[in-house]
């Protein structure tokens, strides 16, 4: 039984990926086997950082560095759900997109510290903010957020609810490689869909 926003999109055809993130706790994404989709998750580095399962959900674990797993589909996703929530406040994580490499991509992040809506661009290794909203309910710790993510290769789009923040570029968007990404301890995503291509 899928979970969290399970019916979204189903009118668009059902997703072309999907991962409910569903199995024994402390498995690597990596060794675990999404939904739908036949893709498989890679950890980008493969140490460090990493996101694994636990109760059912993606959970960033406590080492050093960013925890990155990317999947490859066929085509470019032109649209995303998930479900993003944090244990703990202060902390940002994102969703990547059109990414090219370890050090070229882009994020549509959720920052609990500034209770915002960020589209991040990290180009060379280097991160830049490129637009930003605030969400003013507030982000509260342990409350699930549904997140979609719209790329129409001339903009990214984060919305969340009646929320949303919005940067036009077209740079790099011939890149299929997508995924999560989080840089501390409390990160969770659910529910990961690609629910449209090009």
């Amino acid at each position: 039984m899928m979970k969290g926003i399970a019916g979204v999109l189903a009118s668009e055809g059902g997703p072309v990926f999907y991962d409910s993130f569903t199995g024994a706790n402390n498995t690597l994404l990596p060794a675990h086997t999404p939904d739908v989709g036949g893709l498989s998750w890679v950890s980008q580095p493969a140490s460090g950082r990493r996101w694994n399962i636990q109760g059912n959900r993606a959970l960033v674990t406590a080492t050093d560095g960013t925890a990155r797993d990317l999947i490859t589909p066929a085509s470019m996703p032109k649209k995303i759900t998930c479900v993003m929530r944090s244990s703990v406040v202060g902390i940002g994580f994102a969703v990547i997109l059109r990414s090219q490499d370890a050090n070229n991509a882009w994020f549509a992040q959720i920052n609990y510290a500034l209770n915002a809506l960020q589209i991040y661009e990290q180009t060379g290794g280097t991160y830049t903010l490129r637009s930003s909203t605030t969400y003013p309910p507030g982000f509260v710790t342990d409350t699930d957020y549904a997140a979609t993510i719209d790329d129409s290769l001339t903009a990214i789009t984060l919305t969340i609810g009646s929320y949303s923040v919005t940067y036009s570029t077209t740079s790099r968007n011939t890149q299929k490689t997508c995924g999560i990404q989080g840089g501390s301890t409390g990160a969770v995503i659910d529910d990961f869909r690609i629910v449209g291509v090009y």
